[in-house]
């Protein structure tokens, strides 16, 4: 059968990833030269000196509760910056992960394990055309509606920022204007495309649960008299291809750690303030729609990282009982003792944490909801009071 390549993808992905300066080609990681040199400066310039730039306008605005929470909004964009400097970062042991995809002891051995991978790859590509659809429409909404209410006149700008010169004038005016777009959208293909590749990795972790279910099912003799040794070297083998994957998970866990920390933080503060400035705009204008657009993408965010991790806690689970669909009865007991500690081996579930504190499943992510609802349940009370 020909080898399944886990890459296949992932190729669309990657392309961006070099566009953005986050993939030096092939099997390589940053080294002095002249792409690294692109990397620094592009983050520099579209990431760290975009966000300085709100991050000033903070504590140059007057301390109202309005202005404070849209300014503050468009500041959580910060934790990109910290997502892609994580990915730089541990580049190395990323380009690890992807080698180890196409293993020989991670290739499926039946054509139906094929199909099942193929399947959920293919589910997983259709999620990252819709996700990339959805932020390109926040973007696109985001930097053009001083266009579309004409606020552009007045000089006004996609995100309310500080500049060390008079931006209103022109032609600053302009430059200014398509600098924050183009840092926007930047930052945005780097932040998508960032939990995109996490995304998969955890679909591929999955995948890899199910086959070896699957694998465990198959356990079956040759013949009556080498039955139960070909029992045990089976078995063996499996043994190995589970280690390799809390091998694989481990690393994961490392290199998502700091990503879902800062996700799991700011996602509840941006959700309860956007909820909140949804309460002062009017309704039906474009900055209404813009912030209806990014409240669908963060929640959808956080819901994938959840989602899937809840998934890969599931299928392996189903480990332990796939064990016992095996032809073990009647193995010698060398076997059978073999099983039996691989069994109590896989009785504690798979699990993806950030800094073994939050685990990514469905209870996490309504933690985070019920969080940004009573954060936003707060802003409207004072707000509220404020004006009483």
């Amino acid at each position: 059968m020909e080898k399944f390549d886990w890459h296949q993808k992932l190729k669309p992905l990657l392309f961006l990833f070099k566009i953005v300066g986050l993939w030096p080609k092939e099997q390589e990681v940053y080294s002095f030269n002249f792409y690294t040199l692109y990397t620094v400066l592009s983050f520099i310039l579209f990431d760290l000196c975009h966000n300085f730039f709100q991050i000033v306008q903070l504590f140059l605005i007057p301390m109202d509760l309005e202005a404070l929470a849209g300014t503050l909004f468009i500041s959580v964009q910060v934790v990109a910056v910290v997502k892609v400097f994580a990915f730089i970062t541990r580049m190395k042991m990323i380009k690890e992960l992807m080698r180890k995809l196409n293993d020989d002891i991670f290739q499926p051995r039946t054509y139906e394990q094929r199909g099942r991978a193929t399947a959920a790859l293919q589910f997983w590509w259709r999620i990252y055309v819709g996700y990339q659809i959805s932020l390109a429409c926040t973007v696109v909404l985001w930097s053009s509606f001083p266009l579309l209410d004409k606020s552009y006149k007045e000089s006004r700008l996609p995100l309310p920022a500080w500049y060390p010169y008079d931006y209103t004038r022109s032609p600053f005016y302009e430059i200014t204007y398509f600098y924050q777009s183009f840092s926007l959208a930047f930052l945005n293909v780097c932040n998508s495309n960032l939990d995109m590749f996490a995304v998969c990795l955890m679909i591929y972790i999955g995948a890899q649960c199910d086959i070896l279910c699957d694998n465990l099912k198959l356990l079956r003799g040759s013949d009556s008299k080498g039955r139960y040794h070909h029992f045990n070297e089976e078995l063996i083998k499996i043994i190995k291809e589970h280690k390799e994957i809390l091998i694989f998970v481990t690393k994961f866990n490392i290199f998502v750690d700091k990503i879902l920390l800062t996700q799991f933080v700011t996602t509840a503060t941006s959700l309860s303030l956007c909820l909140f400035q949804l309460t002062l705009i009017p309704p039906l204008t474009s900055e209404f729609f813009s912030m209806i657009s990014a409240v669908m993408s963060a929640t959808f965010q956080i819901f994938l990282y959840c989602w899937y991790g809840n998934e890969i806690g599931a299928k392996s689970s189903k480990i332990t009982y796939s064990a016992f669909e095996s032809d073990w009865i009647g193995a010698s007991s060398e076997a059978q003792r073999t099983l039996l500690i691989f069994v109590l081996r896989t009785h504690r579930q798979i699990t993806i944490k950030t800094f073994n504190l939050f685990p990514l499943s469905l209870g996490t992510f309504m933690t985070i909801m019920r969080t940004a609802w009573s954060y936003f349940a707060v802003l409207r009370q004072v707000n509220i009071l404020e004006q009483n």
